[in-house]
């Protein structure tokens, strides 16, 4: 059987990051929907998921430049366009677009009251992807486009050894500016959605830059060498910077800021990528790749579906924001993503049918 062109054999995936992306996925709705009330009398089970959900928007960022490293390298035009194509139109028109309407709607036929401010609403969510009233949860594709555009940027004017070193100059100073307290100073006096999005910027840089230099310096082919004694080292790493309260102490900032998540968000990377998942069942690397092609979907989804679900479940009089709750979120958002796509799809099929 040919392969079509552009497509990726299942042997080419790092299995162990793609899991990742559905576990960080989850993560994200678990910060969002999970309320936890007593953390010490927690069971055990829920632990893991409770220590690393404030890593999941790092570790995608970490995984995002990772994963676009060449095309920086090579400044590939056309692939950089359809990856801004592919990040702003969902973010400005199906997400940002479809949740003022759909809530538009919801609150003229139930009441809710959702949508605050009006068209003012869709605007700022436009504007900084942080508008708690529509998807707040936008802010990172705000900030992805923005970092791509100055990663882009330095490549394509400058040649890539000066362009390298500006990333990481401006890497450490995100850091400097984020323990001195600069940044909080810069931006906290702003309302909550500018603040969040634009104080977001520098804490985002310093995993941009390792996420680009993992890759770069091809940190994927340490699998080939000690894969055993790197990811028993990074465990050790995790334990000892989960342990020492140093690492935990964090400068104020606007939650992703400090030493702790730069350490930390790696290592996860690190230790996924150097799993031998590659011995799995082939039906079962195929089901972890076709979930996580739709992690970008559910990421821009399950705020509505959330919110839809906690609405029920309130006038139903029972508890909200369960772990139970947010695996449902998980599934439906899951299925909603891939309607959408095949949706999408078929959309486009038809248009080019038409342009025939």
């Amino acid at each position: 059987m040919q392969m079509k062109r552009g497509e990726i054999l299942v042997e080419d995936y790092n299995i162990g990051i793609v899991f990742l992306r559905i576990w960080m996925c989850f993560e994200v709705i678990l910060v969002h929907y999970w309320s936890v009330h007593d953390i010490k009398n927690m069971p055990w089970y829920f632990l893991p998921f409770e220590s690393t959900k404030m890593l999941a928007v790092p570790v995608f960022m970490i995984i995002s430049f990772y994963l676009v490293e060449k095309d920086f390298i090579a400044c590939d035009l056309q692939r950089i366009k359809k990856r801004f194509k592919r990040l702003v139109i969902p973010h400005c028109v199906c997400v940002g677009g479809g949740y003022f309407l759909l809530f538009s709607i919801t609150d003229f036929i139930i009441g809710t009251n959702w949508i605050e401010n009006g068209f003012s609403d869709l605007f700022r969510q436009i504007l900084t992807g942080t508008v708690s009233c529509l998807c707040p949860q936008l802010w990172y594709l705000e900030v992805l486009i923005i970092l791509t555009a100055l990663f882009f940027f330095l490549f394509y004017y400058f040649p890539k050894d000066i362009a390298i070193f500006v990333i990481y100059v401006l890497g450490l100073g995100a850091i400097y500016i984020q323990y001195n307290g600069i940044n909080y100073n810069l931006f906290g006096g702003f309302s909550s959605d500018i603040k969040y999005f634009a104080g977001r910027i520098s804490e985002m840089l310093p995993f941009a830059g390792i996420g680009f230099g993992m890759a770069y310096y091809k940190v994927g082919l340490w699998k080939r060498k000690s894969s055993v004694k790197i990811v028993l080292g990074a465990f050790l790493m995790l334990g000892l910077l989960y342990s020492v309260e140093l690492f935990s102490e964090l400068p104020v900032g606007f939650a992703y800021q400090g030493a702790f998540y730069i350490m930390v968000a790696p290592l996860i990377v690190i230790i996924f990528m150097m799993l031998p998942l590659e011995r799995i069942p082939m039906a079962l690397k195929k089901a972890i790749i076709s979930v996580s092609k739709y992690c970008f979907g559910i990421f821009c989804i399950h705020w509505a579906v959330g919110k839809y679900f906690n609405f029920w479940l309130e006038n139903q009089g029972l508890e909200v924001n369960t772990f139970k709750e947010c695996l449902l979120i998980m599934v439906v958002s899951l299925l909603g993503s891939f309607i959408i796509t095949k949706i999408s799809e078929n959309v486009k099929f038809l248009l080019s049918l038409a342009g025939k």
